[in-house]
């Protein structure tokens, strides 16, 4: 693997959560730390309308040519769309001309995307009663291996481009571990720790299989309820965002016992 400038590099690994709030308070927190260029954890193809933004057209102009083009898919991809929001379109004043890329293999979004596409069809199945726990081990594995090989090739892609002071926004632990390993001065600064149930379940799952260990189907069935109790309040809430507070929030975890 060689990088640009692996020799001394240092990378801020910024680790930010699924809602517009948390981006804003990334973008908040980038502005008061040193780096020279920006890579951003979205598909590469979505360059072109990063560089449509720098350039003054708005938001919405943009996400609907790349609709057109097939690069971003809707309904699918509404939350990430609405989540980076405020980043996407507050990042310019705040970058000036320094550089900033997506480096996501699009291959990869696309995989992912119907991973959760068919996730969300076993929720609905497991809502009406009929809990495939085999179907959701193997979607969940799916989704586990996409994520390491991902890792490999991102930290690939970052190694090849990287410059000597570089920002990243959501960063893998194990891309951050393989660019650490090749020479990378790697810093990560947490905005949200919480997790939802089926990220946190894939921790769990993943921390067992390396181990060598099997996973039981009663650790399946507890994240997958947890997950099915997130989609109740998902119901209920105004939107993702409110959603997500609303899971996260000590209240809650109280009234459901965790």
């Amino acid at each position: 693997m060689c990088a640009r400038g692996q020799a001394g590099s240092r990378m801020l690994s910024v680790w930010s959560g699924l809602t517009a709030p948390s981006k804003e308070r990334t973008l908040e927190l980038l502005e008061h730390l040193e780096w020279e260029e920006l890579h951003l954890r979205l598909p590469s193809d979505w360059n072109d309308g990063l560089e449509a933004l720098k350039e003054g057209f708005d938001l919405d102009s943009v996400v609907e040519e790349m609709s057109d083009l097939g690069v971003i898919r809707l309904p699918e991809d509404a939350q990430v769309v609405r989540s980076w929001r405020p980043f996407l379109e507050g990042i310019w004043d705040l970058a000036g001309e320094r550089e900033v890329h997506c480096f996501r293999d699009p291959f990869s979004f696309s995989h992912q995307r119907q991973i959760a596409l068919d996730l969300a069809s076993e929720s609905i199945k497991a809502r009406l009663g009929h809990l495939d726990i085999a179907a959701w081990k193997e979607l969940l594995r799916e989704d586990i291996h996409l994520s390491i090989s991902d890792s490999a090739l991102e930290a690939e892609v970052l190694a090849r481009s990287a410059g000597d002071e570089v920002a990243c926004v959501d960063l893998s632990a194990e891309t951050e571990q393989i660019l650490a390993r090749e020479g990378f001065q790697v810093r990560r600064v947490m905005i949200d720790g919480d997790e939802l149930p089926l990220s946190k379940l894939k921790r769990e799952m993943l921390i067992l299989e390396s181990g060598g260990e099997e996973v039981p189907d009663s650790l399946l069935e507890q994240g997958i309820m947890e997950h099915l109790d997130f989609l109740k309040v998902l119901l209920s809430a105004n939107t993702f965002d409110e959603a997500c507070l609303i899971w996260c929030s000590d209240g809650h975890r109280e009234r459901n016992g965790s």
